[in-house]
């Protein structure tokens, strides 16, 4: 069985909503769509064609979410490294040709069984700062050691890589991106996901916990 969602938002209300609410709706989205495009329930997404004269259809595209850029999650200010705010990257979107078969297959995904209880959050990769997860749940321990999990600004400590994480460093040493998950059994197995990354200037020495050679 085959199915075609239409989302239609209000213009107004999304007009007057604050930018960082705004961030956190559309990384809710695209991760929830991710989300199902890797279960194998969900093919592909796009909008309605424009209302000007053009044949009437739909537009649909492909997105892709992965780790920051290295280096991108800091700025030099005048000799000092300052973390900007970070977190997941979209990757620019890839049209997929029209006409065209959208396949739908059924599978056997136990985290889908998640949307039988009552605390499940979706069956999307929730960053582990939404609603501050981070700050209330034993897990978030498991995704990130020290103080520097979450900093902002200047004097940040370092966000050191569990062990066993995968860490993507660059090819000069100077900068490093890691994604660690965890399924929370609390709400009924919500997956939540940390984009670590570290920044240090080339001149300067490796501090101590710095994961790249």
């Amino acid at each position: 069985m085959r199915y075609l969602c239409l989302i239609y938002l209000d213009e107004q209300r999304l007009a007057a909503m604050p930018e960082p609410e705004m961030g956190a709706l559309n990384a809710r989205h695209l991760a929830f769509n991710d989300g199902l495009l890797e279960s194998g329930h969900f093919r592909a997404l796009g909008s309605p064609a424009a209302q000007d004269g053009t044949a009437r259809g739909l537009s649909l595209v492909h997105f892709e979410q992965r780790a920051p850029a290295l280096g991108s999650c800091a700025h030099d200010d005048g000799g000092a490294l300052v973390e900007d705010p970070c977190m997941f990257e979209l990757v620019d979107p890839s049209p997929i040709a029209l006409p065209g078969d959208v396949v739908v297959e059924l599978r056997d995904d136990p985290h889908l069984a998640g949307y039988a209880c009552e605390n499940f959050w979706g069956s999307e990769d929730w960053p582990d700062w939404f609603s501050q997860w981070n700050q209330w749940s034993p897990l978030a321990g498991t995704l990130c050691r020290g103080d520097g999990c979450d900093c902002v600004g200047s004097g940040c400590a370092l966000d050191v890589p569990p062990p066993g994480a995968t860490v993507d460093c660059a090819a000069d040493g100077a900068s490093y991106t890691y994604v660690t998950c965890v399924d929370d059994p609390d709400l009924c197995g919500t997956r939540f996901c940390h984009y670590g990354h570290g920044e240090r200037r080339a001149q300067d020495p490796a501090p101590a916990g710095w994961p790249c050679p």
